[in-house]
């Protein structure tokens, strides 16, 4: 069940570096109770500045739910994320959400697989829960640059499932690039997929779909992250265009942000 969004007061409870600038951290709602939320929503979460150019808030999809505390896991990035990643418990901001929608319900009773490059793994995470408990078979590939930037690597594997990892330097797990993997990895990845779903940067999303469309006719599932100034469809900052006719575009913040992976035209979005 998806709870009403609310516009809210969060508390910091807890802060902590866990990788090159990747930041977890810990909010409570004032009253202390989190609108119902599933995986793939997210909340818009305001920079505490008295800075009016920094005045919009920045979407973050909630990466974990425990005991009442909501955590959101990102990278220090600009001004907005620097200052996000530097609250001290006590300190308060504003949140506005659940936005967007639910990730897809797979079909079929194959196994899920789960693509995450980098910070990709915040969205995927409570999916990758969600899953495991519903009894499915669950194949989650993580891939980032360098094995520093592979955070809550023992949370991910106590969640069940099959966790593989992949480095760009070799540092950690397989050596390559996300896509790359899937390739050398064939029959790794050659599976009955119930559905795929993919999160990263836009280039490895791209990549990756391009190899696992080679693979399987299953659903693969692009889940994208853009600039929004609102959240709920009308700045208009995170359209998408897709293959209909005539071209039109799906709204990252209310269509998604999971879109199919073959209906996104890649070809105006960066390339690797």
């Amino acid at each position: 069940m998806v709870g009403t969004v609310r516009d809210m007061r969060l508390f910091c409870v807890t802060r902590e570096d866990i990788g090159p600038d990747i930041v977890w951290l810990g909010l409570v709602p004032e009253g202390g109770d989190w609108p119902p939320t599933a995986p793939g929503q997210f909340y818009m979460l305001e920079v505490p500045t008295s800075e009016r150019c920094f005045a919009l808030r920045r979407p973050f999809s909630l990466h974990d739910l425990q005991d009442g505390v909501g955590y959101f896991l990102f990278r220090r990035m600009g001004f907005g994320t620097r200052r996000l990643g530097s609250l001290r418990p006590g300190e308060a901001i504003r949140g506005f959400g659940p936005l967007g929608r639910p990730f897809p319900e797979p079909t079929g009773d194959g196994p899920i697989g789960l693509i995450s490059g980098g910070l990709g793994m915040a969205t995927l995470y409570l999916w990758h829960r969600t899953l495991v408990r519903q009894g499915r078979g669950v194949y989650h590939l993580y891939a980032a640059r360098t094995a520093e930037q592979l955070v809550r690597l023992e949370a991910l594997k106590a969640l069940g499932g099959t966790l593989w990892l992949a480095t760009d330097d070799g540092s950690l797990g397989w050596a390559g690039r996300a896509d790359e993997v899937l390739r050398r990895y064939e029959a790794e990845f050659r599976r009955p997929w119930s559905a795929l779903y993919v999160c990263g940067p836009t280039v490895m999303i791209r990549a990756c779909v391009e190899v696992l469309r080679s693979y399987t006719e299953a659903p693969i599932w692009a889940i994208l992250e853009a600039p929004m100034a609102c959240g709920y469809g009308v700045c208009r900052g995170c359209a998408v265009p897709v293959r209909t006719n005539p071209p039109s575009y799906r709204m990252v913040c209310v269509d998604g942000p999971a879109l199919s992976a073959d209906e996104v035209d890649w070809s105006c979005l960066p390339s690797p």
